[in-house]
């Protein structure tokens, strides 16, 4: 099932992105640093590719836009198996709260494949020491979200309606990641700019220097990672009634030419070695603070229900943000709790549960359990193979789950038999 990732893990898989990342890009750029003495014209393009892209490291401009959108409706993506749990977290996450979805052209059209039929494109371009490359973005899908209410449906908005404001949304709203390189003409003004000389060029390249890893988005080529001429899934523009899901095709990539010069292998690998040194005991003096908080979290999580009211209930956790009525109530609840001779009695421990939720506003049922619960009672979930006893029953679990005077006991009781349902 899924849950949402808590602010230190996600602290750490960012360190952990970001040493990758680091190393990767001292695999690229140390044996360019190295080099003895770039010659004079090789300096001068490289300025010219700098100074084309400014203080900035990409740029984003519209391929087209205001173009037709033609369609058809689709069918969901099947749920993966349980066996397969990062698969199934991603399927969730992209397609679980829909309820149906439209296919895109973005191949447009085949016997006049000047006239486009997504509706708009984009290209982002970066630069690097070696040239530039550039990816473009379009969309493929546009999914609608399930509504609590029957009324929600009515202001979902057409398929072309709702690509044109993901376009809108990635050029003009400032939430959008495009929206601080966003320029209309820059790409044409950078090939402009790129200045060539007597020795180097930028040439595109017929192999591509670089490629996308990621989800295919054609649907035969679903159980690759890599395919190096087929776009990959990018992200999703969405709101309360529908998602549009954006692709970005692999780089094509612009490669400055120069005559050959080869580094100096020593100095290379002491640099190397080095960087790699320094990387890694950076990242773990950055990464134990998060793993020792993840270790207290899951010792949390692992202790009683006893040993989480005392914690919680102790008056001098109130005494920062002192209210009478709240400590009076800690006090009460807390001699309470150590004058108990079974620690393990819940029948004791789920009533004094429920009064300190109540009374001292403390939070005992993790809000994910709840969502994750959530998602483990969804009917969809046993439509195949069709279980009418188990919908019913998953139906009766989540009216109780979703009621605003749930016990803690009652929590409990649901979560034992969500886990029968699947049994």
């Amino acid at each position: 099932m899924s849950f949402k990732k808590s602010y230190p893990t996600i602290c750490i898989w960012i360190i952990v992105v970001l040493y990758l990342a680091s190393m990767i890009s001292m695999l690229i750029y140390i044996p360019i640093y190295i080099e003895k003495k770039d010659q004079r014209l090789r300096a001068e393009i490289g300025e010219s590719v700098r100074n084309a892209f400014g203080n900035r490291n990409s740029y984003v401009d519209i391929a087209y836009s205001n173009e037709p959108v033609e369609y058809e409706r689709g069918s969901l993506p099947k749920k993966p198996s349980s066996s397969y749990p990062n698969l199934l977290k991603e399927w969730k996450e992209d397609y679980g709260n829909l309820y149906k979805i439209y296919d895109i052209n973005w191949k447009g059209n085949r016997e006049k494949p000047w006239e486009h039929q997504d509706g708009w494109n984009l290209m982002e371009i970066h630069y690097d020491w070696e040239g530039v490359y550039a990816s473009w973005y379009f969309p493929y899908k546009v999914g609608y979200i399930k509504q609590d209410y029957s009324w929600g449906y009515d202001y979902a908005p057409s398929v072309p309606n709702a690509v044109n404001a993901a376009f809108e949304f990635f050029t003009e709203n400032s939430e959008s990641h495009f929206y601080d390189s966003f320029e209309r003409g820059s790409i044409d003004r950078i090939f402009s700019e790129i200045e060539s000389n007597q020795y180097y060029w930028l040439e595109r390249d017929s192999v591509p220097r670089r490629w996308h890893t990621g989800t295919p988005i054609i649907p035969d080529l679903k159980g690759s990672w890599m395919h190096p001429r087929v776009p990959v899934e990018a992200t999703y523009m969405y709101n309360g009634y529908y998602k549009v899901f954006v692709a970005y095709t692999q780089y094509s990539t612009w490669t400055i030419k120069k005559w050959a010069w080869g580094p100096d292998v020593h100095e290379k690998n002491e640099l190397m070695k080095k960087w790699s040194i320094g990387l890694t005991i950076g990242a773990i003096i950055l990464l134990l603070p998060f793993i020792i908080v993840n270790i207290k979290r899951k010792q949390k999580s692992k202790e009683s229900l006893y040993n989480k009211l005392l914690r919680l209930c102790n008056p001098s956790s109130f005494v920062k943000n002192f209210d009478k009525n709240r400590m009076d109530a800690a006090n009460d609840i807390y001699q309470r709790l150590i004058s108990i001779q079974n620690k393990n009695d819940d029948e004791l421990l789920y009533p004094l549960a429920d009064e300190a939720s109540e009374r001292l506003s403390i939070q005992l049922i993790d809000p994910m359990e709840i969502d994750s619960l959530k998602e483990q009672l969804n009917p969809k979930n046993f439509m195949t193979p069709y279980n009418s006893e188990k919908i019913a029953r998953a139906n009766e679990l989540m009216e109780k789950l979703i009621s605003s005077e749930l016990k803690y006991k009652e929590f409990l009781e649901i979560k034992k038999h969500t886990s029968e349902l699947y049994k």
